[in-house]
């Protein structure tokens, strides 16, 4: 009797999977899609801040700076250079990137150092850092840093 249950169970082993799921295809669950939605004081929050941008690359450019002399032609492309990384941040945070965040933060910092050293003027990282701290307060405030990506 025990070598007929040994041959049956060796049968029963061959031509039953092991699981019950092993020859069907795996089936993918539905991914939700979660409403990104960005509301007002976001919006305009990256609308002025791409501006911001650019009205910095003017003002730091028309600067009368008697005080310091640093050469204009090779200050003016950086500064343009920067209003345009300023843009492509904007857009970016626009699509929820989160590198356009970080990409904002750096221009930020960079305009900065180049605003002091061309003007001389302290009140300068003030006037490029604050859009960013604003930016990273409404972010945290209204608990959207989970949808940049």
């Amino acid at each position: 009797m025990a070598k007929k249950q040994k041959k049956h169970n060796q049968a029963v082993k061959t031509t039953h999977p092991k699981n019950k799921h092993e020859n069907q295809p795996a089936q993918s669950k539905p991914v939700k899609q979660v409403k990104k939605e960005r509301g007002w004081l976001l919006a305009t929050a990256i609308i002025i801040i791409t501006l911001h941008g650019i009205l910095a690359t003017y003002l730091i450019s028309t600067y009368p700076s008697s005080q310091v002399y640093v050469p204009r032609p090779y200050i003016l492309p950086i500064l343009i250079a920067n209003a345009f990384i300023d843009v492509v941040a904007g857009i970016a945070m626009w699509f929820w990137k989160r590198w356009g965040v970080i990409l904002f933060g750096i221009s930020a910092v960079i305009s900065a150092a180049i605003g002091l050293v061309f003007t001389g003027q302290l009140m300068v990282i003030f006037y490029q850092l604050i859009p960013f701290a604003i930016l990273g307060y409404i972010i945290a405030y209204q608990n959207k840093r989970q949808y940049f990506s």
